[in-house]
């Protein structure tokens, strides 16, 4: 492994990597011929992961501030993250396997 590959310890995007999002920025993509079916579906699900970790963030503010109660938080924010990070584990399984696959 690479160290432009360890995400903890690079400084931006790989060389590769850069370039494609210099040459496709993101706000063409809906634009493009390609961008149809599953890199629909792809954008949507990083979306929704996008606007599920803004609502438990938003959750976590409401318990601290008070505006929710300990067994109020606890109810609503078990099964939210629950469904995050099940949902996240089987994306990331996805992208490892079919689209992300290591070597050897």
């Amino acid at each position: 492994m690479t160290a432009d590959s360890l995400l903890l310890e690079r400084a931006g995007l790989p060389d590769d990597l850069r370039w494609l999002a210099e040459k496709y920025p993101r706000e063409v993509w809906q634009c493009h011929a390609n961008i149809h079916g599953i890199a629909t579906m792809w954008l949507q699900r990083h979306d929704m992961f996008r606007e599920l970790g803004g609502m438990l963030t938003n959750g976590i503010g409401d318990y601290r501030e008070g505006r929710l109660t300990a067994p109020e938080f606890a109810g609503w924010f078990a099964p939210r993250l629950n469904h995050f990070l099940g949902h996240l584990d089987g994306h990331h399984n996805v992208e490892d396997v079919h689209y992300f696959p290591r070597p050897g």
